[in-house]
């Protein structure tokens, strides 16, 4: 029995049985994405690996960039500075307590016990940077009577009302962290006013670290929700002028630019739907076939996005938004195939026949159309980026699906005792465009000739 005659059969025939394995797939698919659906918003991705520049910048960005570090800013007017400043430490208590934070940097290091703690902990490997003779002269501190010395020295400092001492043995006991740290201070800029705070006192900063558990787009997303929602009660307890707290960060940033990629995905998708849906009713007049093909090309995506996560467990978020482009070249092969059946009817066919007669005669057109696309797309797999590497495998198998449910599932919404059309405008003037170009094949040829040197034109120019 002919293939076509086959499906022909399942599609008029066993019409459950086709319903039953669309469901199916739709619901493994989908069960593919909920559970296993990981996107990567990493830009540096998509560029070509192998070239030890880019391995570097991913090594670099992965573990040694910010990438779970916040910085808020609170701006205030000039009227409120001094308001600013008593607010920036309740701010800062605040930013403290939430779940989501593990700390705060709201000043300059020796400002805060854990900032002084810190230093003092660095302060002794520091000491093995310092030349040899410097090395030397901080061993001799350590002598009894150097100690002895120094703190002496300290208390006299202090029994004459100096407050420097006191910081100088909070921070510096030994009188090692300051000869440690010294290196860095021609590279340092030396803070004359407040630190973190801008030169008229308008605004205060504060760097946070979170405990975001990756670096993803939903952690991203799901870390800067919270954000928000804590910036919204920041403000609890400022009894001045207009208060802005602004929040910037890695974090920030891709929660931002994922949400963006997703709604123009959104767009796209839609938009390419609507497209070929409004070219599709203008040539055919009917809504059911019309809703068949848009459930066929969606399936496909869901399939090609099922697939493609379990080919590579990880896909980037740009090559999720190019897979749109199914909607573009899987909307051809419903056009053919419903076109072949609306002449099937119109030569006296019933249903049956005519569903059989478009499998017959453009199916192999469909398979091969497919087929050929799909080594087209496969050829990015030479591209040696992992995005394109993706798409191209994405596309391949959702056009080849596409082509699959063309010529089946989308047959199950065509209605089977539908009266064919009685007249076929688009027929009609690709006939006459036929019959002229025979006619007069040099007023076509001039015409196009016109047209291709007037794009060359505009192309030009712009």
């Amino acid at each position: 029995m002919p293939l076509s005659q086959i499906i022909a059969r399942l599609v008029t025939q066993r019409r459950a049985l086709v319903w039953t394995a669309a469901a199916l797939l739709s619901a493994a698919c989908i069960f593919i994405l909920v559970t296993r659906l990981k996107l990567d918003t990493e830009v540096l991705n998509l560029l070509p690996r192998g070239f030890e520049s880019v391995e570097g910048l991913k090594v670099y960005n992965h573990d040694f960039a910010q990438t779970r570090a916040l910085t808020f800013a609170l701006l205030c007017q000039p009227d409120d500075v001094d308001k600013l400043e008593e607010f920036a430490l309740r701010f800062a208590q605040s930013l403290r307590e939430q779940p989501w934070c593990t700390r705060v940097l709201a000043g300059a290091p020796i400002e805060t016990p854990e900032g002084i703690h810190d230093l003092q902990a660095i302060a002794v490997p520091l000491l093995l940077n310092l030349e040899s003779q410097e090395f030397q002269e901080m061993l001799g501190l350590l002598q009894p009577e150097k100690i002895e010395q120094r703190l002496h020295r300290l208390h006299q400092e202090i029994e004459a009302g100096s407050p420097r001492p006191e910081l100088e043995l909070r921070l510096d006991p030994l009188g090692l962290v300051g000869p440690a740290l010294k290196p860095f201070a021609g590279n340092a800029a030396i803070e004359e006013d407040q630190p973190l705070t801008s030169p008229d006192r308008t605004m205060r900063v504060f760097l946070a670290v979170t405990n975001q558990p990756t670096i993803g787009a939903f952690d991203c997303q799901a870390l800067m929700r919270k954000v928000n929602a804590f910036r919204l009660r920041a403000h609890a307890g400022w009894n001045g002028g207009p208060l802005e707290i602004l929040v910037t960060g890695r974090s920030a940033y891709v929660a931002e630019i994922s949400l963006s990629m997703r709604h123009d995905i959104l767009v796209t998708l839609l938009g390419s739907i609507l497209l070929v849906g409004t070219v599709f009713f203008v040539g055919f007049h009917r809504w059911l076939p019309l809703l068949g093909m848009g459930i066929s090309l969606l399936l496909s995506c869901l399939v090609a996005l099922a697939a493609g996560l379990l080919i590579f467990r990880e896909l980037n978020m740009v090559t999720v938004g190019f897979c749109a482009i199914l909607i573009g070249l899987g909307v051809d092969f419903a056009i053919l195939i419903f076109g072949r059946y609306q002449q099937a009817r119109n030569e006296g066919a019933d249903h049956a026949q005519a569903v059989e007669d478009a499998v017959a005669n453009l199916g192999r057109a469909v398979f091969f159309g497919a087929l050929t696309t799909a080594v087209g797309f496969l050829a990015l797999l030479l591209s040696g980026s992992a995005g394109f590497t993706q798409l191209g495998v994405m596309i391949a198998i959702g056009i080849l699906v596409a082509g699959l449910l063309m010529t089946t599932m989308f047959f199950l919404f065509v209605p089977r005792r539908s009266s064919p059309p009685r007249h076929d405008w688009i027929l009609a003037l690709v006939k006459k465009y036929v019959r002229r170009m025979l006619r007069a094949p040099a007023l076509i040829i001039w015409i196009a000739t016109l047209l291709l040197f007037l794009l060359f034109a505009v192309a030009l120019a712009a």
